[in-house]
This record gives structure tokens, C-alpha cells and sequence, in this order.
């Protein structure tokens, strides 16, 4: 299936430069790896793999010293994949592609998988966050149910 990712890519240049997730994907051949799960017809678990891949990629390790702002972060990641995920969707849907039903699907699937994951991630941050402040009054002695 051709998806055009290629032409997208090109055309989101705007979008890379504002941003340093997610369009980015391509500089790291992840457009690539994503163009060949599409002409090897895989699993949806080799999908869903490969954006834990880019979710990894994008949002954990580059604020993984600065765990404050992995909310930031997951938040211009969708923001990025889904424009970069629009422009595809358009270029197909103007280049009357054959595939664009099935890579719609796809897109729609992968979103909500995506949606979860950054989902799960900032529900992480914001318990640990909050375990760190509990610890905090804790050892202070403020915590009025610990026994000193």
C-alpha cells in the first residue's frame, strides 16, 4: 500500500522546524520503517511496536532528565502526529489513492493507540509527581497519619 508519506514529508517541512517531535520521525528513518511494515502487510502488534518505538523516541527519552516536562512533551507530540497524520490523509484523499480506506483505518487505530499510550504516560508523570510531594511532607513530619 503507498501512502504518500514521502510527499508529507516534504510538505510538513514548516511543521519540523516549529517542532522537535514527532514530524521528526523521518530524520530517524522511522518513515521509513513505517513505509515497509505498509508494503510487507504486518500485524497490527508490528504497528502498535513500532509507535511505542516513536512514542519512546520522542517523548520519554528526551525528558527522561526532565521528568516536568514529559506532560509538555506528549502534548506536541499529538499535536505533531496529528498533522503529520492529516497532511497523509490529504494527499491521499487529493491523489484519489486506492489504499486511502485501508490506511485510514489504520490511522484511525494507531491514534487511539497513541492517544492511550500518551494517556498512560501523563497519568505516570502525575502520580509520580505527586508520590514525590507526599514523600516531601512525609520526611518533613507534616503528614499527620506517620508516626515520627
Amino acid at each position: 500500500m503507498t501512502t504518500g508519506v514521502r510527499v508529507c514529508e516534504d510538505s510538513s517541512e514548516s511543521v519540523c522546524v516549529c517542532m522537535t517531535t514527532g514530524v521528526r520521525v523521518c530524520e530517524d528513518r522511522k518513515c521509513d520503517e513505517f513505509e515497509k511494515m505498509l508494503d510487507d502487510d504486518v500485524t497490527l502488534r508490528h504497528f502498535t511496536d513500532w509507535m511505542d518505538k516513536v512514542v519512546e523516541t520522542f517523548v520519554i527519552k528526551p525528558t527522561k532528565s526532565h521528568p516536568d516536562k514529559i506532560i509538555n512533551s506528549t502534548r506536541k507530540f499529538l499535536l505533531t502526529w496529528s498533522t503529520f497524520t492529516s497532511k497523509v490523509i490529504r494527499d491521499l484523499t487529493i491523489g484519489s489513492a486506492p489504499s486511502f480506506g485501508s490506511f485510514h483505518i489504520l490511522h484511525l487505530m494507531l491514534e487511539q493507540y497513541l492517544l492511550h499510550k500518551t494517556d498512560l504516560i501523563q497519568l505516570e508523570a502525575r502520580m509520580n509527581a505527586t508520590l514525590a510531594m507526599i514523600r516531601e511532607d512525609c520526611c518533613q513530619g507534616r503528614h499527620p497519619y506517620v508516626e515520627s
